[in-house]
């Protein structure tokens, strides 16, 4: 025999000898899986052709979601883990508004009992389609886990976070409530591996995202003190992606630009830009990586993070406005007013009504802007006037009644084209009224 026929066949040295090409040993073995498959009642062996890429839950951040192939793994376990306040948790706030934009069911568990509403509604969290779960011990969250993967009615679990868990077993005992001097040293590590045996297989097939947050701990065993991520190996064999969150240099950190209102010494009004600290940088390091696409383990990447609105970056005209905290109350007063003069309308509920109708008044626009050539105030004045009284009237309180009765009969009067002289002695006898003239002079 040839040596090419040689390489086409394989010696079979059963019982009976046979000697079979590798299309015949194919046949037979598609006869083969398909009796396994009948024996167990569901299709366990297939070839890996069949396979399905897998789907990604992206975090919203494009940085992010580049590093590591799209975002987290769908039929699988990732963990996000890190010190305190370095935005772990605002990082799922970010994933679960990715994810409810793509139609997906959210369940977060909170086990550190820190979710609030406002705050993850300005992260983007749709927090009506969320479902929210708050635990006692480690086994009912986990248990959660493992009926809703086999249910398959929710498409990602954030659980945050593994380490606020307790077992059942550590917190208490026949006699009731155990004492924090009984030693449960690894009672979660064990609970952790039960648990991943029951549950990996239902989270894959029901293609499920879970996402595991962790807090750093400190290894103090070896010669050099460094954060770990405890929990136990299994934790750390089940994940297939594993990131290490922390803060980065202050030097780094976002700036936003902001508007301080203030009076110079003279009592002049002043509007100045001025930037402030907004943030702080946070630093994002694969630590493991067993999925495609993305760079590989070891690689960081650092982030922006806003306080009020976490990676999402401010809209710059959404500038903000600060009155200069060293001004005293009445200095504030007469700042207040000047910023509502110049537009600035979140200012005025927190004026008075008296205040609030002294800003429209005493507006000089109000009787400089008229046609002169038939010695008569503008409709567009007139109709800017008429507005303004009548939201002075909704801010006034009913026990301000006589106030109510001056606007509303300003409001009549000039919500007619009028003789501007006459406007102006309708102006000075409201002043008169109020007290609130101001001395003559001429201007500059």
């Amino acid at each position: 025999m040839d040596g090419n026929f040689l390489n086409n066949i394989t010696m079979d040295y059963g019982i009976k000898g046979v000697i079979m090409t590798k299309e015949e040993r194919l046949a037979k073995l598609k006869s083969v899986m398909k009796g396994i498959n009948k024996t167990q009642g569901k299709a366990v062996l297939n070839f890996a052709d069949t396979e399905v890429e897998w789907e990604r839950a992206s975090t919203g951040i494009k940085e992010l979601d580049d590093m590591i192939g799209g975002g987290f793994a769908y039929g699988h376990t990732s963990i996000c883990w890190g010190g305190s306040g370095a935005g772990k948790s605002t990082l799922m706030y970010s994933t679960v508004a990715q994810a409810q934009k793509e139609g997906k069911i959210v369940a977060f568990l909170d086990l550190e009992n820190s979710f609030e509403n406002e705050r993850a509604t300005t992260m983007g969290v749709n927090c009506k389609d969320m479902v929210i779960g708050h635990y006692d011990v480690a086994e009912e969250a986990l248990d959660t886990i493992i009926k809703l993967a086999i249910e398959g009615v929710v498409d990602v679990i954030i659980l945050d976070s593994i380490h606020s868990m307790a077992t059942k077993g550590a917190v208490e005992d026949k006699k009731g409530l155990k004492s924090l001097e009984t030693n449960t040293m690894g009672a979660l590590a064990k609970k952790l591996g039960e648990f991943f045996a029951r549950a990996s297989t239902r989270i894959f097939k029901s293609n499920i995202a879970l996402i595991m947050v962790g807090q750093t701990r400190k290894n103090l065993g070896g010669f050099i003190v460094l954060d770990k991520l405890s929990g136990g190996n299994a934790l750390i064999h089940n994940s297939v992606l594993t990131l290490h969150q922390r803060r980065g240099q202050k030097s780094n950190a976002p700036h936003l630009e902001c508007k301080v209102a203030f009076l110079d010494p003279d009592g002049k009004f002043h509007l100045q830009k001025e930037k402030t600290q907004n943030g702080f940088e946070t630093v994002i390091k694969i630590d493991k990586k067993k999925c495609s696409g993305g760079f590989n383990e070891g690689t960081a990447i650092s982030l922006p993070y806003h306080y009020d609105t976490g990676f999402i970056v401010p809209n710059p005209e959404d500038m903000e406005i600060k009155i200069d905290p060293k001004m005293n109350e009445e200095q504030v007063k007469i700042i207040k007013k000047a910023l509502v003069k110049k537009g600035y309308t979140q200012f005025e509920e927190e004026m008075s009504p008296t205040e609030f109708i002294g800003t429209i008044v005493n507006h000089e626009s109000d009787l400089d802007d008229f046609d002169s050539d038939n010695n008569c105030a503008n409709d567009i004045t007139n109709k800017a006037i008429a507005e303004d009284c009548k939201d002075a009237v909704e801010k006034i309180s009913n026990e301000e009644s006589g106030i109510i009765n001056m606007v509303e009969e300003s409001i009549e009067d000039l919500s007619k084209v009028m003789d501007i002289s006459e406007a102006k002695e309708k102006i000075k006898v409201l002043k008169k009224k109020r007290g609130r003239g101001r001395p003559k002079g001429k201007k500059k």
